[in-house]
């Protein structure tokens, strides 16, 4: 237990000394970050609610988890409802885990239903004309 302790409050510390710094320099510190806190703690000791950050890009990679599509939704709640408005949240989205541009889309709605104020795509190679359209009509759709 000490050892997390002293793990969980170095990592917070270094994020927040980084934040001092970039703040006095009128630029935002952002972090992509597990899942959501608690999942993030048990994983890589990253307790990012307790962080002072503008913003994280929590990677909700359903397909690594063997997680089905809707876990996206609960992730970002999760993570959502433990920031309380402290920070703003993009649901990261993993684009090999989709088999369709329909499954793409129901991520990204799901992702800002439950609170995300944006989604970030990872894998570019990954980023098929048919995801690309999705996304730009998402984007219409849902600001």
């Amino acid at each position: 237990m000490e050892w997390k302790n002293f793990r969980l409050n170095s990592i917070r510390n270094i994020v927040n000394d980084a934040y001092a710094i970039v703040s006095q320099n009128k630029k935002k510190l952002t972090a992509a970050v597990f899942p959501y806190p608690e999942m993030a703690d048990h994983m890589v000791r990253q307790r990012w609610d307790k962080w002072t950050i503008d913003e994280v890009y929590p990677m909700i990679y359903h397909g690594f988890y063997n997680e089905e599509l809707n876990w996206i939704g609960y992730a970002t709640k999760q993570g959502v409802d433990d920031v309380q408005d402290n920070m703003i949240i993009n649901t990261g989205l993993y684009l090999p885990d989709f088999n369709s541009a329909d499954e793409l889309k129901q991520a990204i709605i799901l992702a800002k239903e439950n609170g995300a104020q944006g989604v970030a795509f990872y894998e570019g190679p990954g980023l098929t004309e048919d995801f690309k359209k999705v996304i730009i009509e998402a984007k219409q759709e849902l600001n």
